[in-house]
C-alpha cells in the first residue's frame, strides 16, 4: 500500500504519495505553512492539500513545524546522537481523515550548547548510510550544520544565515542603497572572502552601506556581498562549532542556494558532495521501513 509523507513547516507544505518501493508517485508543494493554520483547522487544511491521495487506513507521516507547540501534535525531542530507528520508536498516532496520522518527534542538542530542529533531521537521515563521519550542511533561513555518522546525527548547529541576511538587506540602514535582490558573483566572492576571515562580523556589515556611499560598492552589487559576507561568515562559524571535515561536506537544499554554497567551500579550499534536493523522500521511506520492522 502506498503511504504519505508530509514536511509541513512554518510557511512550506510539500508532500510526496510514496510507493512501497520508495518511489514518488505524485507530490504536493505549497505555500500552506502552519503559520497559515489555525489551530482547529490542520485536518481541513491536510484534506484540502492532499485529499485525492487519502484512502482508508492509509499511513501519513507528519514531520517539521506541524509537530511543534504552534502545530498540530508536539512531539517530544529526541538527544543526539539520533538514528532513523530512534525517530519511529517515538512517533506519535492519531486518527483523522479515517488514515492513519504518524506525527515525528524533532532532535534537541544539550551541550555543549542548546540547539533544536524539526524536519531537517528527515532529510539528513536520507541520505544513503556513511561509515565515516561527514559534515552535513542544510542551507537556508536557518542553517543547520551536522555531523553525520553510521545512520546517526551526532552534533549539529543552527546557524540563522538566510533570516539574517532578509533582515539586514530589508529591514535595516545597512541594506537600505541596495537595488534588487540578484548576486553579483564577483560581488558575492568578495563578500564571502570578507566574512571568513573577519573576527567583527557586526562592525563589518555596515560595510554594504558605506561603501557605496565612499563609491566602492555599487548599489546594484550590495545583495550580493551581503549573501557573500553572510555565508562566509556562517562557514567560519559553522567549521568552528562542528569540526573541519576530512571528507567532501554534503550539501542539501535548494539548487541556486546550494551552488552559492559550494562557491564559498571553494574559497576554503573545501570539496563538495552536492546531494538530491528531495532528501525527505528517503527520511519518509527509511521511518516507514523501520516502523514496519517494528510491528514484525
Amino acid at each position: 500500500m502506498n503511504f504519505i509523507g508530509v514536511d509541513w513547516g512554518s510557511s512550506a507544505f510539500r508532500a510526496y504519495l510514496i510507493a512501497p518501493s520508495g518511489q514518488v508517485v505524485d507530490r504536493m508543494n505549497s505555500s500552506a505553512g502552519v503559520k497559515h493554520c489555525a489551530g482547529d483547522q490542520f485536518a481541513q487544511m491536510l484534506q484540502a492539500q492532499i485529499g485525492q491521495w487519502l484512502e482508508p487506513n492509509i499511513q501519513v507521516y507528519l514531520s517539521g513545524m506541524v509537530t511543534s507547540k504552534r502545530g498540530w501534535v508536539d512531539t517530544d525531542y529526541l538527544s543526539c546522537p539520533c538514528s532513523i530507528s530512534d525517530i519511529a520508536e517515538h512517533v506519535l498516532t492519531s486518527r483523522e481523515l479515517d488514515a492513519d496520522l504518524r506525527f515525528l518527534p524533532g532532535i534537541c542538542q544539550q551541550a555543549p550548547w542548546s540547539d533544536v530542529m524539526r524536519g531537517e533531521e528527515l532529510q539528513m537521515h536520507g541520505i544513503a548510510g556513511q561509515a565515516e563521519r561527514r559534515l552535513v550542511l542544510l542551507p537556508g533561513t536557518h542553517s543547520k550544520w551536522a555531523n553525520l555518522q553510521e545512520g546517526r546525527i551526532e552534533r549539529f548547529a543552527t546557524l540563522m544565515t538566510g533570516e539574517l541576511y532578509d533582515l539586514v538587506l530589508k529591514h535595516s540602514l545597512a541594506g537600505q542603497l541596495a537595488e534588487g535582490e540578484e548576486p553579483d558573483i564577483a560581488a558575492f566572492e568578495n563578500g564571502v572572502s570578507e566574512g571568513l576571515n573577519t573576527v567583527t562580523p557586526v562592525h563589518h556589515l555596515f560595510q554594504a552601506r558605506s561603501r557605496v556611499l565612499m563609491k566602492k560598492l555599487e548599489p546594484i552589487q550590495v545583495a550580493g556581498f551581503l549573501s557573500g559576507f553572510l555565508i562566509g561568515n556562517e562557514i567560519r562559524e559553522g567549521l568552528d562549532l562542528i569540526g573541519r571535515p576530512e571528507l567532501p561536506a554534503l550539501l542539501v537544499g535548494n539548487p541556486d542556494l546550494v551552488k552559492l554554497y559550494s562557491l564559498a567551500f571553494e574559497q576554503c579550499q573545501i570539496a563538495v558532495d552536492i546531494q538530491p534536493p528531495d532528501l525527505a523522500v528517503s527520511g519518509f521511506y527509511k521511518i516507514h521501513q523501520s516502523s514496519i520492522r517494528s510491528l514484525d
